[in-house]
């Protein structure tokens, strides 16, 4: 009765028959079961007995396969993000847990008027001073539940000088916050 596929078979039998002729351990992989004979001597160095253990080991296979996939496809991710990112048109930022800076695209780093690298490892309440107290309970909200906030529109007033001697108070930042952790955020 065949458990394999032929090579295998082969290569374990192979390895067994060195075993058996050199007196020694016996180990291989077979069929994704790890197996190894250890022989058992007699005063004479004959051999009495072979102790055969035989340990399953297809689910860390199929783990380790799982494993590389993942890092394979999480590479893949990685590189497209690094293709689309800087340049997007729209203002894309992530922050870490103490909602510090961690990327940034060129796109929300003009927002405020300064480069990708002035932004990163800024605190987000540093840059965006004014919408900090509208936006930390949003940002501690997808900390907390990991469910996104979407449609939210967050507004900053500034006085823009339209003639001599009269201002008007208008918007100059308005984003909407979507997405799930980390957040893309207006800072």
């Amino acid at each position: 009765m065949s458990l394999g596929h032929p090579d295998e078979a082969r290569q374990a039998r192979i390895a067994w028959e060195k075993a058996t002729r050199a007196k020694r351990s016996f180990e291989c992989e077979y069929r994704w079961h790890a197996l190894r004979a250890v022989p058992e001597y007699d005063c004479g160095g004959k051999v009495l007995t072979w102790i055969f253990a035989a340990t399953d080991i297809d689910d860390q296979r199929q783990f380790e396969a799982r494993l590389r996939r993942g890092r394979r496809k999480s590479a893949e991710n990685i590189a497209l993000l690094d293709t689309l990112y800087p340049k997007s048109p729209v203002g894309l930022g992530f922050v870490d847990g103490k909602f510090r800076i961690v990327r940034i695209n060129e796109a929300l780093a003009s927002i405020n008027g300064a480069s990708v690298e002035e932004h990163n490892g800024q605190r987000v309440a540093d840059v965006v001073s004014k919408l900090w107290p509208q936006i930390e309970p949003l940002y501690g909200s997808v900390l907390e539940s990991f469910l996104p906030i979407v449609n939210r529109e967050v507004l900053e007033a500034m006085s823009v000088v339209v003639e001599p001697d009269r201002e008007v108070v208008a918007p100059s930042c308005c984003a909407k916050t979507a997405g799930s952790r980390p957040v893309r955020s207006p800072f």
